[in-house]
């Protein structure tokens, strides 16, 4: 079987963002990550991917794998357009932002290949943060009170915890903030060049950040580890400065982690493969704050705390894992 994994931002689709952007180091560490579990996969699976041609070569470690270097934008369309035409099945890391993640497993579609991820509707409807807590709304699960940032400045909602505002489908931290007050909040979304219709307010959760990484096969499930994760604050605005892979795993038993992931899927049919769900646990009960379908950076540290491989585990019928 050939599988094409790449990482958006490192694969020359994104030529106008420097090498230098915090976001291509994270994608970099990501898809190296990945294609190092790659290499452990039995010789039936031949694995290819794409990259900037800008970032440092690949080590001769990796020679196994077919890598095809993208050197303009131009250049990367007729590169994936050939990728996809070649292989049987694919993994992207994309995300979620401007559906981009929604995008690129479309085109798997288009090229009637086997789709590693999961599927587009369930990205579109996963990643919508004003969508996802209305189908959650008659599950077990509890997500934050949430609005629509021009609903909210036309009739204010107040809450003594302070408020947040975020993009309706923005990844991490990005244009995330925090305001103590309703005036703060009234100020910023009066006086910022943002689009109205593309923001949510939710009320401020206090708790502790954590996020669980599974892997999804058809209706079964393996937590793959439960990670704390470090939220800075900076002025109003919020930073993710780092994730400490399964170091939360003594907040979270593995049983309720695994419940979560069961709950959202029986609301979210169509998540597989890799997810991540960040959660607050606030006074023991955890507040569903994003789903991420896709592979997020607590990938990265797997390959210290797992026995098994987690790529060779996608792709087994059948999941086992020894953590």
């Amino acid at each position: 079987m050939k599988i094409l994994i790449y990482e958006y931002l490192t694969s020359g689709a994104q030529y106008a963002l420097s090498i230098d952007d915090p976001l291509m180091a994270e994608g970099n560490n990501m898809i190296l990550a990945l294609l190092n579990d790659g290499l452990e996969l039995p010789s039936q699976y031949q694995l290819y991917t794409i990259r900037d041609h800008r970032l440092p070569p690949l080590s001769p470690d990796f020679d196994p794998i077919q890598v095809a270097l993208v050197t303009s934008p131009t250049h990367y369309q007729q590169v994936i357009n050939k990728q996809l035409a070649d292989c049987d099945a694919a993994l992207i890391i994309a995300p979620e932002s401007d559906a981009c993640l929604a995008q690129q497993q479309q085109r798997l579609n288009d090229y009637n290949i086997l789709n590693l991820g999961s599927s587009v509707n369930a990205i579109v409807q996963a990643t919508n943060k004003y969508r996802y807590p209305q189908l959650l709304a008659h599950s077990p699960l509890k997500t934050p009170e949430t609005l629509r940032a021009a609903d909210w400045l036309h009739n204010p909602t107040f809450y003594s915890s302070g408020y947040i505002s975020k993009p309706l489908d923005g990844a991490g931290c990005i244009q995330t903030h925090y305001w103590q007050t309703a005036a703060q909040l009234t100020d910023y979304l009066q006086q910022a060049d943002i689009s109205l219709a593309h923001y949510i307010i939710q009320p401020y959760i206090t708790g502790n950040p954590i996020s669980i990484s599974a892997l999804i096969n058809g209706t079964h499930c393996q937590i793959l580890s439960i990670n704390q994760q470090q939220i800075s604050q900076q002025h109003c605005q919020l930073h993710m400065t780092g994730t400490i892979v399964n170091g939360a795993s003594n907040a979270v038993p593995v049983a309720l982690a695994d419940n979560i992931i069961q709950q959202l899927l029986t609301q979210l049919p169509g998540l597989s493969g890799f997810i991540g769900v960040d959660i607050i646990l606030h006074q023991h009960q955890p507040y569903i704050i994003d789903i991420n379908p896709r592979i997020t950076s607590s990938y990265i540290g797997l390959a210290q705390i797992m026995a098994a491989n987690p790529l060779h585990l996608l792709l087994q019928p059948t999941m086992s894992i020894a953590s």
